[in-house]
């Protein structure tokens, strides 16, 4: 992934207060590398100066930018003697300002510049027809920001934060130069590119890794490559044919189903896989086979939104069987309820989740 495709990933995730610590951390370093900063300062300002549009957030302009960056830049090491943990803590809140009006950029660059975005609410499914005529379908919790200027760039690019089933189609290329004749499709996240071959396949970005289902065509995925180079294979089968150690690419045929984390530096493939043990959401239900109890939370946890606290820390480790309709909170929690005989209440915004007695 290109460090732009990095930076905007991040700066949304920073909006959206998702961000980890690891993804905030990364932020700020990229502002502390000069030479990183210049080149997305350059980027911002080719677009500024390119569209001709009023923006009316109070005290922005570009120069502001340099100028607040100029500043805390120096603020960041006025106490070098200091432990490092406290050495962060004065560059973050010293960069707070010129961040906040760099963001203001990027709002502006995200809906005026390149980006068409595509968001959904908790528990909420949108169905998307792209401008080439692909279809999406994006899944609770979830952004999808579509690059509009496409037949210009000769490329269809998506950046995913959430999860998304695509249906692609294949279009010819003008410029003759794709390997197979298509235009290229592909979707960023933080992990890696999906390289697409008119396809249907399902992506999750959540929680510092990305899954990617391929149910039916041909994707090729690369992996990030600023942080594979120590990495970890924990239960892989891909074969020397799927998997190229020198580029970092994987290519996948359909059942395949990869998970990458490029924070964990884990490289996970299963074969043989179907839609319902991947994809289940766009059939309209949530099936979880053998799953552990804690995986089961997360997963509602980022479709709805919802906290759980376990008082009995033995249940997250049960395995469980669990097929939930696609419906509100309401219904789901009732169902999980009686099903695995559990209860759950809701206190100060969080669900208590508990042993049902004389069980």
């Amino acid at each position: 992934m290109d460090k732009n495709s990095r930076v905007k990933i991040l700066f949304r995730k920073y909006l959206d207060r998702t961000a980890s610590r690891e993804e905030l951390d990364e932020m700020f370093e990229i502002f502390e590398d000069r030479n990183r900063f210049e080149s997305v300062y350059e980027l911002f300002e080719q677009e500024w100066e390119s569209k001709d549009v009023s923006f009316d957030l109070q005290g922005l302009s570009i120069e502001k930018v340099r100028e607040d960056f100029e500043k805390n830049r120096q603020r960041r090491f006025v106490d070098v003697d200091k432990k490092k943990g406290s050495n962060r803590r004065i560059w973050s809140i010293g960069i707070a300002a010129s961040i906040a009006v760099l963001l203001g950029v990027v709002i502006w660059y995200f809906n005026t510049g390149e980006g068409i975005i595509y968001e959904t609410g908790y528990g909420e499914t949108k169905e998307i027809v792209l401008e080439d005529k692909s279809t999406v379908k994006l899944n609770a919790n979830s952004r999808l920001i579509w690059n509009k200027d496409w037949q210009d760039s000769g490329i269809r690019e998506l950046v995913l934060d959430g999860e998304a089933f695509f249906d692609v189609i294949e279009i010819p290329d003008p410029t003759g130069e794709s390997s197979n004749g298509n235009m290229p499709f592909r979707v960023v996240t933080p992990d890696l590119t999906v390289n697409v071959h008119g396809t249907s396949f399902n992506v999750v970005s959540r929680r510092q890794k990305t899954d990617v289902f391929l149910e039916s065509g041909k994707v090729e995925l690369e992996l990030n490559e600023e942080k594979t180079g120590d990495k970890k294979n924990r239960d892989i089968t891909l074969s020397r044919e799927s998997l190229n150690s020198t580029s970092n690419t994987i290519v996948m045929k359909p059942g395949d189903a990869v998970t990458y984390s490029a924070t964990d530096l884990l490289l996970e493939h299963i074969q043989n896989s179907t839609t319902r043990d991947h994809a289940s959401w766009i059939e309209g239900d949530l099936a979880f086979e053998n799953e552990h109890f804690e995986t089961v939370l997360q997963r509602l946890e980022d479709i709805y939104g919802k906290q759980f606290e376990v008082k009995d820390t033995a249940l997250l480790s049960r395995r469980v069987n669990l097929g939930l309709p696609y419906e509100d909170w309401a219904t789901v929690s009732g169902l999980m309820t009686l099903t695995l005989e559990i209860d759950m209440e809701e206190v100060n915004g969080k669900i208590i989740v508990e042993r049902k007695k004389g069980n």
